[in-house]
């Protein structure tokens, strides 16, 4: 993966969410411009499965109202992506996993420094009751494979690069086949 922000960018903006940076860049033509691009914490996602199906959530946030989604949350600073996993699914859902595997990192564009880290967690097991953050409401429900490939692709499925991932995935019966076997290998 290309480095979005070279290290002699200076930070301009500090967000909640998002910092802004901009740097010079010497152009092809040898003219110089100003190029800018913004960077987040790192996001993890987790496919997790509970007595062969697939956990996701309905949600609710403001702002964005209902949704489907993976659990999963941002990676808070100093924290693993795999421990910012297992904490989220902990979270979100109640449970814990035997096995947690990194399945896929994607990253949305040049311009914005975000990685998003999806993980496989197999053999998850309720241990504690979810729990809601201020700003959303989760109710966890698993499907069948079959069951998550059709959530991962109605409008209401919020990560729209995570439907793509799967439907690339998915595309023929071979492919889908292999999916099935990395989920709940």
């Amino acid at each position: 993966m290309i480095n979005v922000i070279p290290r002699n960018a200076k930070r301009v903006f500090k967000g909640i969410l998002f910092d802004v940076y901009q740097w010079k860049q010497k152009m092809l033509d040898g003219s110089v411009e100003t190029f800018e691009a913004v960077k987040r914490n790192h996001s993890v996602q987790v496919i997790a499965v509970l007595n062969n199906r697939i956990v996701l959530l309905t949600e609710e946030q403001p702002f964005i109202g209902k949704f489907v989604s993976l659990p999963g949350g941002i990676v808070d600073k100093g924290e693993s992506p795999r421990a910012a996993a297992r904490r989220e699914l902990l979270e979100e859902t109640g449970l814990d996993c035997s096995s947690l595997m990194l399945w896929r990192k994607a990253s949305i564009s040049s311009k914005v420094d975000w990685t998003t880290y999806y993980y496989i967690a197999r053999d998850c097991k309720k241990i504690s009751e979810p729990k809601n953050s201020p700003g959303e409401r989760l109710v966890p429900f698993t499907v069948s494979f079959e069951g998550f490939l059709k959530e991962t692709q109605k409008k209401r499925f919020r990560n729209k690069s995570f439907s793509e991932i799967i439907f690339r995935e998915a595309a023929s019966k071979q492919k889908k086949d292999a999916l099935k076997k990395q989920i709940f290998k």
